[in-house]
């Protein structure tokens, strides 16, 4: 039914109001289209609680009596209150949870379709969450090293380079960008972290290889020497 056929009843509710009707023949004028759909359900008296969620009506719980006429008591619409704010509070909390459901599944979508690697870290590099890249060969030799840092992805040689592109990312909040080199038992590759402030004490690092670039750009170099 549209709210817009019970102005009444709506106007109470919108004022966060209780609407305790012990007799519904008795109902005002302003509310004739209410008394007429109550006394077609022979409702003889009702009770109606909004349900109230950030400031905000999404509904009522209403209780009727059709056998009698009934007066609830003030302590009766205490208790009655109590239940229909554990009910609003209840669906808040799931209408929540559905939203940060599909906000985690976006951004897991987004993230799965980035093709590179995709690292958060605390501002000593430690990892705090890894999304794998595209380059399945590149996440196996990564698990086979099983790094607590960004920085063990690295040789020795490179490691305070990505520790200071960290501390710079976190200090000027701008980005970083920092060519690696990382060794495995069965490949040696040039990888490139672009490293930029993602929240307070963290970053953000995308890494991906760029051991063909560099491979070209060597070539390159080579030919106009």
């Amino acid at each position: 039914l549209p709210q817009s056929i019970f102005p009444w009843w709506m106007e109470q509710l919108s004022k966060f109001d209780v609407i305790n009707v012990p007799v519904v023949a008795e109902l005002p004028q302003d509310a004739n289209a209410e008394r007429e759909i109550l006394e077609m359900q022979n409702i003889r008296s009702v009770l109606v609680l909004p349900l109230i969620s950030d400031a905000n009506l999404i509904g009522f719980l209403g209780f009727d009596s059709v056998k009698k006429q009934v007066t609830w008591s003030a302590d009766s619409i205490i208790l009655l209150r109590m239940v229909s704010d554990i009910i609003s509070n209840t669906l808040t909390r799931f209408f929540y949870q559905k939203e940060l459901a599909q906000s985690e599944s976006r951004k897991s979508a987004l993230l799965n379709a980035v093709p590179d690697l995709i690292y958060r870290c605390d501002s000593a590099g430690a990892l705090l969450d890894r999304n794998n890249g595209a380059d399945r060969v590149l996440n196996d030799e990564l698990d086979l090293l099983q790094p607590e840092k960004l920085q063990d992805i690295s040789v020795e040689n490179d490691k305070r380079r990505l520790i200071e592109a960290i501390q710079s990312a976190l200090q000027t909040r701008e980005l970083q960008t920092v060519e690696f080199h990382f060794e495995s038992e069965t490949s040696s590759r040039i990888l490139e972290a672009r490293i930029l402030f993602s929240a307070e004490g963290e970053v953000t690092a995308i890494v991906r290889d760029i051991s063909e670039r560099a491979k070209l750009e060597q070539i390159k170099s080579d030919f106009i020497n």
